[in-house]
């Protein structure tokens, strides 16, 4: 006797058969084309094996489904159309999408036959490194450690500025991809920083895609889609996974970003953090983070200035107000930017910092004092 439901893998041209679905994504369509605020529907299901296939309600009935369907419920579907997918921008592997129309039936089931590992379709790190085998139009998920988070910046594209922050993500088999995500996104990483309660540092980037830029493969957000994850079952059983070297003696989110997370100042204030001598630097032969006690002696030169909060440029004096010639108009006010040299066994490191990185100053009883260049400058 023939299922009842069938797969994902089965689907095709030549029939039509029943199938149970659990709705992972649901996107409405303005998502890529924000001037298109009464757009379709796309929705992610995947079945009980994990495979995926992307659903879509054209415009005309969108009324007829938006409000009966919701992410993380399992639904039966009959009576729906099949075309090839293509386009732009496919939010799965499947051959064939399938298309909703007015006669399309849906029913509510019970998902405990669903997996709670197939909410998303993770791709290893190892997949993206051939440039040649990279689909540019599929979006995808990826979960990995944050081992940096640079500092955010501004692009101009046709006259409009564009804000974008970069952050190394690395995957369990110790592959690293870069990863720019744009506009609001800039914010929800620097607030998971902020934020940072649990070491190490785990996000998912659902439905992401993959960019060839200068003949590496890096990561991006596709417009409004994409979906940044702090707290989910899979980060858990990735953190869990994650081998700690007993040589990384940091809990940093990042050895490339500016800013401590919460769980470095407690472990400072507590005294808990290993220090290394000097000769540390020259040991290593690759990239690796670790702490060094030392005495500020004297800084080198102009070693601060006050720059523009956009573009991050020198802002000079104008008038009663500052003037910066990269954005070309002026500011009441700036921020504080600091650029100076670590002088180490004759070898020079050059340290920038933008928004007040915290110093610590320790104390014979261990005990931490952290101030920030603010204060260093008035004293230097």
């Amino acid at each position: 006797m023939a299922p009842l439901f069938r797969l994902i893998k089965d689907v095709d041209r030549n029939s039509r058969h029943s199938l149970k679905l659990r709705v992972v994504r649901i996107i409405s369509r303005s998502g890529y084309d924000k001037k298109d605020n009464k757009s379709s529907l796309e929705i992610v299901f995947h079945d009980q094996e994990g495979g995926q296939i992307t659903g879509i309600v054209k415009k005309i009935n969108v009324k007829l489904f938006d409000n009966r369907l919701t992410e993380g419920r399992v639904y039966g579907i009959r009576n729906y159309c099949v075309e090839n997918d293509s386009g732009n921008f496919r939010t799965s592997l499947a051959k064939f999408k399938i298309v909703f129309n007015a006669k399309t039936m849906l029913a509510k089931f019970p998902d405990e036959h669903f997996s709670p590992d197939f909410m998303f379709d993770f791709r290893p790190f190892s997949t993206l490194a051939d440039i040649n085998n990279v689909d540019e139009t599929l979006l995808f998920d990826v979960i990995g450690k944050v081992n940096e988070i640079h500092n955010p910046q501004e692009k101009e594209f046709s006259e409009k500025r564009a804000r974008l922050i970069e952050i190394i993500l690395e995957d369990l088999s110790g592959h690293h991809i870069c990863c720019t995500l744009w506009g609001s996104y800039v914010d929800q990483i620097l607030t998971f920083e902020s934020n940072l309660t649990a070491d190490p540092p785990v996000l998912i980037l659902q439905m992401c895609r993959a960019k060839i830029y200068k003949d590496k493969v890096t990561l991006s957000n596709s417009f409004e889609v994409t979906q940044i994850h702090t707290k989910a079952l899979d980060i858990e059983k990735f953190r869990s996974q994650i081998k700690k070297d007993d040589s990384d003696v940091t809990k940093s989110i990042s050895r490339g970003s500016l800013n401590m997370s919460k769980i470095e100042m407690a472990d400072l204030a507590d005294g808990k953090l290993i220090f290394y001598p000097v000769d540390n630097f020259f040991t290593v032969d690759e990239a690796c983070s670790f702490w060094i006690c030392s005495i500020i002696s004297s800084f080198i030169g102009d070693w601060w200035y006050l720059a523009c909060t956009r573009c991050q440029r020198k802002l000079r004096e104008a008038d009663a107000d500052f003037w910066c010639d990269g954005c070309r108009k002026p500011y009441k006010s700036g921020v504080y930017r600091y650029s100076t040299y670590l002088y180490i066994y004759k070898k020079v490191w050059r340290i920038v910092n933008q928004f007040c990185n915290l110093i610590s100053i320790f104390a014979i009883a261990k005990k931490s004092i952290c101030i920030g260049f603010s204060q260093i400058r008035n004293q230097f």
